[in-house]
């Protein structure tokens, strides 16, 4: 039986829909995990429906109704295909099915914790709405080109992949504020970083980042940088510009723990901005 239910949490909230089913349906279905799934024919019975998810805690004790397609279909914005956390089971999208990319008016995509190693070209060409997307622990080691499609974009959520380089394209989405590449294997970052203007989160914990380019002090919207356990043993005079960047032994906006710093010394680069600009030019060195 497949069950599609919208669940309120209050008088006059927006409904969420949620998608469940305990019957697979063969080579014309797509199978999710475990009991959800979603037919591949599911796009054109649903292009209007506002939100989507598979994220059930089976616990909840929402409110639960009937889905009325003549009354409760609604502009499609949000859809989440994150894997089951309550649920233990492994069995999480490999590939992101072609229906998916009917849906030109999403505004945000939740693809956590699955095993996607591909994002096809078509979510760029497609998806140029999208404001918010999110794609952490799966096995991704590149982004298409075509991600500089969209124009609306303002957050990336890529942590825990499997990057090695850092995906270039990334620099061409201009309107990004915050951007995770936590938790991967990225050893260097490019010069074009300085291109993200308008870039307020730069989430880099845990990579084995060598060096930062001095390019990164034209990130003057700055205001929370993560920069801790990497391989990084100096960082540019540059970083200094990043005057709104929330920096000191005691705030957790920014950090840079857990490298083998010498210049400056990690004793001198935890205490902040204006302990770093002191050291360089203690030392008459502010070239890079």
């Amino acid at each position: 039986m497949t069950e599609l239910t919208k669940h309120s949490h209050q008088k006059n909230s927006k409904y969420h829909y949620h998608l469940k089913s305990d019957k697979i349906y063969g080579d014309k279905k797509l199978k999710l995990c475990g009991k959800c799934i979603i037919p591949s024919n599911l796009s054109n019975d649903l292009k209007q429906l506002n939100k989507l998810t598979r994220n059930l805690n089976p616990e909840d004790e929402e409110e639960s109704h009937p889905i009325d397609f003549n009354k409760d279909l609604i502009d499609f914005e949000v859809l989440d295909l994150t894997a089951e956390r309550q649920s233990g089971l492994n069995l999480p999208l490999v590939f992101l099915p072609n229906d998916l990319f009917s849906f030109k008016q999403l505004k945000r995509l939740h693809l956590d914790c699955n095993m996607i190693r591909v994002i096809p070209d078509m979510l760029g060409d497609n998806l140029v709405s999208l404001e918010i997307l999110t794609i952490t622990s799966n096995l991704l080691q590149s982004l298409p080109n075509s991600l500089a499609n969209l124009k609306k974009l303002h957050s990336i959520h890529l942590a825990s992949n499997e990057f090695k380089q850092f995906p270039d394209v990334l620099c061409k989405i201009k309107t990004l504020r915050f951007l995770d590449l936590s938790s991967n294997k990225l050893e260097s970052l490019p010069s074009m970083i300085g291109d993200l203007k308008n870039l307020e989160s730069l989430l880099l914990f845990q990579n084995n980042l060598k060096s930062v380019p001095k390019t990164i002090g034209k990130l003057e919207f700055l205001r929370t940088l993560w920069l801790g356990n990497n391989n990084l043993n100096s960082l540019p005079y540059k970083i200094t510009n990043l005057i709104n960047l929330d920096w000191d032994d005691l705030n957790l906006t920014t950090n840079i723990d857990g490298n083998p710093l010498v210049d400056p010394p990690l004793e001198v680069c935890i205490k902040g901005l204006n302990s770093i600009r002191e050291y360089y030019q203690n030392n008459n060195d502010m070239r890079n």
